[in-house]
């Protein structure tokens, strides 16, 4: 009997933490697109797809730590009046994919400078983590085994990201989120267009996402 009553002690306890815990967590999901990026002179990029999946954990009512996982889509085409001698440069096509993942902190901003409603909000999403574009073209052109520290055949980066993310709340567990993020991304060694030009250039890149999803939250 006393091991019974040790075990429910237990067992309450454990699942009133557990219900604790879950009601400070909640899930970003946002789909959009995804502007700038490096290329080499002979091409140009033009918007791709953005997608972001984010679990949060909400430290109090005006800051929450956010881990996020991005993928953005990269495509360069053949520039409009590039010549090489007289012959123009065409049918010039390269595409890649960005991984990125991140740590964030979000600052509810609007709470904090008193022009949250009850039904709108307003935060600020500052963060940092790392990035690895796969570039299928260049890894298909390329023969051998690939040498290079990291994802093998990636060009990896750090990042540091800044987003700008005003929500309508719904219901009190689901907003709908609307996102204006900016990434910087370090140690870039290679342009976008790396099957055309794989020239190193040790530099850094930037991003621009907007899009729009949805927040929810797993407790009550």
């Amino acid at each position: 009997m006393k091991r019974l009553l040790t075990f429910l002690t237990f067992a309450l306890t454990f699942s009133t933490n557990a219900q604790t815990v879950l009601d400070k967590l909640y899930i970003d999901l946002n789909t959009g697109t995804r502007l700038l990026g490096k290329t080499s002179e002979a091409t140009k990029v033009i918007p791709g797809i953005h997608f972001d999946a984010g679990l949060g954990y909400q430290l109090n009512p005006n800051i929450a730590i956010k881990g996020e996982f991005a993928v953005d889509s990269y495509k360069a085409q053949d520039s409009v009046a590039k010549w090489d001698g007289q012959m123009k440069i065409a049918n010039i096509n390269d595409e890649s994919v960005l991984y990125r993942a991140t740590v964030n902190a979000v600052i509810n901003v609007g709470e904090l400078a008193g022009f949250a409603t009850e039904n709108f909000g307003f935060k600020v999403q500052v963060g940092a983590g790392v990035a690895s574009n796969s570039n299928t073209n260049y890894k298909n052109s390329t023969s051998g085994i690939f040498s290079d520290p990291g994802i093998k055949g990636n060009d990896d980066m750090i990042t540091a990201t800044l987003g700008l993310n005003p929500q309508y709340r719904i219901s009190d567990r689901v907003a709908l989120n609307g996102t204006v993020s900016f990434a910087i991304l370090a140690k870039q060694n290679h342009y976008i267009d790396r099957s055309i030009n794989n020239a190193l250039i040790n530099g850094t890149d930037q991003l621009m996402n907007a899009s729009i999803g949805i927040s929810v939250k797993l407790g009550k």
